[in-house]
């Protein structure tokens, strides 16, 4: 069984999602005691936003991240199931889950929000 965690001023017992023992937190000085109270609101929300990000935008598996790489090379819907080895139903099967997940309306958009969801990266030459 792992010791419990302790507070690094009094050496106190404390759970480990706290910093410090609610003793030692009322030490502190009030500016300090309401900027703490304070960040840890804005880390809760912050929290909470990039969970809510999280569960509108699931990830992409990579069978379906092949077929988006293959779209944003210009292939068609046959060209990908050959190379692929699937048939052109499944790959369209495959591209509708992932429209319906990421909330895309079209095969351009779909390739859009790969690109700003970090999936594809796009090299710009001049």
């Amino acid at each position: 069984m792992t010791p419990p965690k302790r507070c690094p001023s009094c050496r106190h017992p404390i759970k480990r999602t706290q910093p410090w023992c609610e003793v030692c937190e009322r030490r502190l000085p009030a500016r300090l005691r309401e900027e703490v109270h304070q960040r840890r609101h804005a880390l809760q929300a912050a929290v909470a936003a990039a969970q809510g990000w999280l569960v509108q935008h699931p990830p992409a598996s990579e069978r379906e991240l092949q077929i988006i790489r293959l779209l944003v090379e210009g292939a068609d819907t046959m060209s990908v199931a050959e190379r692929l080895g699937m048939t052109a139903d499944q790959v369209r099967e495959q591209i509708r889950q992932v429209r319906r997940r990421w909330g895309c309306g079209s095969r351009a958009q779909l390739v859009a929000t790969a690109i700003r969801l970090g999936y594809i990266t796009v090299e710009v030459t001049v």
